[in-house]
């Protein structure tokens, strides 16, 4: 599921996925 989001946050905004990876 995690997975599932960081995808489709990843291509809606990466700026996003990037502060959730550094978090």
């Amino acid at each position: 599921m995690k997975s599932f989001v960081l995808s489709f946050v990843a291509t809606d905004r990466p700026g996003l996925v990037e502060k959730l990876s550094q978090a």
